[in-house]
């Protein structure tokens, strides 16, 4: 039974170029493939491997194989990067979400006639803008109910300058 090896994707395996990394893909005669990665050096000028890599590639398709692999790592890295700001981003909205939703099972929020300070509650963006529209809402029911004039009823204090 005979094997065919092919040599695939040789990139240099350092910035000295004196390693390079490979697959072998071996085939039987029933067509049953296998693929394995080597390593290949050459320190002392007897490796048949590096010479064969060595006469089936250029030193320009080894280079332009590692520049493609690095590009490739370098997209890979950004994608998933991408990925982890997304996933936070997504956790933050559903925190603030969660944030909104417990302050208006609070009663003194949701049973409120403040429909501009309620607005403001929903429309925050952190939360420390929630709980800070939600106190002011608190604050100035509190005042109505007890009868209180405040001096600028309609002013609503923010956190952003």
């Amino acid at each position: 039974m005979a094997t065919t090896r092919e040599i695939l994707e040789p990139r240099w395996g350092d910035t000295n170029k004196t390693s390079v990394i490979v697959k072998f893909r071996y085939t039987d005669d029933d067509n049953a493939t296998r693929e394995v990665k080597a390593v290949i050096t050459n320190t002392d000028g007897s490796n048949p491997d590096w010479t064969e890599v060595m006469s089936t590639f250029t030193t320009e398709q080894i280079d332009t194989n590692t520049q493609d692999r690095l590009d490739s790592i370098v997209k890979i890295q950004a994608e998933r990067d991408e990925a982890r700001l997304r996933d936070r981003e997504r956790r933050e909205q559903e925190r603030l979400f969660d944030v909104k939703l417990n302050i208006f099972e609070n009663p003194h929020i949701s049973n409120s006639d403040d429909t501009d300070r309620k607005r403001e509650i929903r429309r925050s963006s952190s939360e420390t803008d929630v709980t800070f529209a939600a106190l002011d809402l608190m604050i100035h029911d509190a005042f109505k109910r007890a009868g209180i004039d405040l001096p600028a009823a309609n002013t609503t204090w923010t956190t952003s300058e």
